[in-house]
């Protein structure tokens, strides 16, 4: 019996995510967003934050918290490096260069696009800010890779889930906290939805918080 290859089996699961949403998608476009997952994470230096590490994760999940934890280990700067050109394309004005450090770009450049906008607001970061490996920094460009690679197959709000659930993977955070992590998550979401013009009710806002807390505990 022939096992299935990484690619075919990233790509299947895509696909299986995609009609729960109602998006359609064409078998070569599952095929390319299969290939683009299983060369980030298949990256010869990656001894944890691996393939099949990002579909543990995803059980249990909905078909957007699924396909956020497929994105949400995409970057791994300080392994990957520079090695990586299709997804360092993606980066755009928050690319880091050859550096550990990505500096959130003056207010005027992220008004740009209300997407960037809208992710800074999700990861609570301000124009002249530095964020590093250890505050956030992969998460943030994994979760603005997943803005560009999604945003023509999924809509804004469930893009938005998408970005949400990879924030949740921040590690190192308590959620003894007052606010907590995910009462500060949920206001995140309301103001990136203002920002991206959605109506989006307390009870979807709800629903992707509670599953961006299951992603959280999975990873």
């Amino acid at each position: 019996m022939l096992e299935i290859s990484p690619i075919a089996e990233v790509a299947k699961a895509f696909k299986a995510c995609c009609d729960l949403l109602g998006q359609p998608i064409t078998p070569y476009e599952c095929e390319s967003f299969g290939r683009f997952l299983t060369l980030s994470y298949g990256t010869e230096n990656r001894a944890f934050h691996h393939l099949s590490h990002a579909l543990e994760v995803s059980e249990g999940c909905s078909p957007a918290g699924r396909i956020a934890a497929l994105f949400h280990d995409v970057v791994y700067k300080q392994v990957d490096h520079a090695k990586l050109p299709d997804l360092n394309s993606l980066f755009g004005v928050f690319d880091p260069g050859s550096t550990l450090e990505v500096k959130i770009p003056p207010l005027d450049v992220l008004r740009v696009d209300p997407w960037r906008l809208a992710l800074t607001e999700v990861f609570a970061t301000k124009s002249g800010q530095i964020l590093t490996p250890v505050s956030g920094m992969n998460e943030f460009l994994s979760a603005w890779s997943a803005i560009q690679k999604l945003s023509c197959v999924l809509t804004r709000e469930q893009v938005l889930h998408v970005i949400a659930c990879i924030e949740a993977t921040i590690p190192f955070r308590g959620e003894q906290q007052n606010p907590s992590v995910s009462e500060k998550l949920k206001t995140k979401i309301e103001a990136a939805a203002k920002i991206l013009k959605l109506r989006m009710t307390e009870d979807e806002v709800e629903f992707i918080v509670h599953d961006s807390v299951k992603i959280s505990n999975n990873d």
